[in-house]
């Protein structure tokens, strides 16, 4: 991950470490003297078990920005569709109300008139 993070943030220092690692990686660990051979077989299975390990992560969150996306689009949609509804029922409420409200003043003759 540090790797990841200076590769991206700074590109001139991933580049130092890619050309460190590309160094590295063209010598035989085995042969080393010294602590040099060991030290190097450590980092490169921890690197590959850290890049290994993270690259489900990596692919679930690409996943979720991906779906997040189109998600929020359409309960943006589903939103302006509802409060368009609740808009309708509400102004259906309010003449229900007023008609209500003048039933009484009319009688059955008188809305037979109109």
């Amino acid at each position: 991950t540090c790797a990841f993070i200076a590769i991206f943030q700074k590109p001139i220092l991933g580049f130092a470490l890619g050309g460190m690692v590309f160094l590295l990686a063209n010598t035989n660990p085995l042969d080393e003297k010294g602590i040099a051979g060991p030290v190097a077989r450590i980092v490169g299975r921890y690197t590959i078990q850290s890049v290994e390990s993270s690259k489900p992560k990596i692919e679930a969150i690409a996943r979720a920005a991906m779906t997040s996306e189109e998600e929020v689009s359409a309960l943006t949609e589903r939103i302006r569709e509802l409060e368009g509804e609740n808009e309708d029922l509400r102004l259906w409420k309010q003449n229900r109300l007023v008609v209500e409200e003048l039933l009484p003043n009319y009688s059955l003759g008188a809305l037979k008139f109109f």
